[in-house]
């Protein structure tokens, strides 16, 4: 007979949730506040445990426990971990499969160990769920930081004033300035209030939203992660940030101005 200690079992999921959540957001770069992760673990947590009771105990448990309310809770611990993000359905998607997987890697071990596994939910299996959950975050952690878009420390100079910030490299930033040549960073206008737009260059641009012109300059330095680079700076009307992962976009391309002359992609 199997033993099921709610309060374990509510310990071990509040923390395969938080260590999936945080996994998630590294991912699809968003970066919450540790609170939102804890509270959307919560919710997953009080999820499973709803699911698990007995019918006699709560009546709608096998309701829960049924693959469509799993769905539908999915996107339930994303909101209360990361609110209403840009990226959200694909937070929801990342969370999802990272849910199954973990869930299925840790059944089959059970079945490698013929039930003894889950046959005690204990402290054995609440340090495996945290081992597990490391390795997860380290394998995803290095996949996306090789492979999707990174986050660096954007610096320039404008007018006498030096602005540093967070830039994403972004693949799908391909403005460039018509009369340099040079790739532009986008950087919210708020930034530099001082700067008077309309005394700049305006070069054209288009997106998924529509088209028109923004204003453009060569900052009298510019740097990336501490290194020259050869950029132009346009001001874009609006905020650009992530729920405070960047708050200014890097072309896919430019060049870094150093002795062996690389690119920085």
């Amino acid at each position: 007979m199997k033993v099921l200690y709610i309060d374990t079992y509510a310990a071990i999921n509040l923390a395969a949730n938080y260590f999936l959540l945080l996994a998630t957001g590294k991912l699809c770069g968003v970066a919450p506040k540790r609170r939102r992760l804890l509270l959307g673990a919560a919710v997953g947590a009080a999820y499973a445990v709803l699911a698990a009771l007995p019918a006699a105990v709560f009546p709608l448990s096998r309701v829960f426990a049924s693959p469509v309310c799993f769905i539908l809770a999915v996107p339930a611990v994303c909101l209360a971990a990361f609110g209403k993000a840009k990226r959200f359905l694909r937070l929801a998607l990342v969370f999802f499969i990272a849910s199954c997987a973990f869930g299925g890697l840790l059944y089959a071990l059970d079945s490698v160990s013929h039930g003894r596994l889950f046959a005690n939910l204990s402290l054995k299996l609440f340090v495996l769920v945290f081992f597990l959950a490391f390795i997860i975050i380290s394998v995803v952690f290095s996949r996306s930081a090789a492979n999707s878009g990174r986050v660096a420390e954007l610096s320039f100079t404008h007018g006498g004033k030096s602005v540093t910030l967070r830039a994403l490299c972004d693949s799908g930033n391909t403005l460039t300035d018509g009369q340099t040549g040079l790739p532009c960073a986008v950087v919210p206008q708020s930034l530099l209030p001082e700067a008077r737009t309309e005394g700049l260059r305006k070069i054209p641009y288009v997106t998924v939203s529509g088209q028109g012109e923004i204003p453009v300059f060569v900052p009298e330095t510019v740097s990336v992660n501490g290194k020259t680079a050869k950029l132009a700076v346009a001001l874009a009307p609006h905020e650009l940030d992530d729920n405070g992962t960047y708050k200014a976009l890097l072309p896919a391309l430019f060049d870094i101005v150093s002795t062996n002359r690389r690119k920085l992609r």
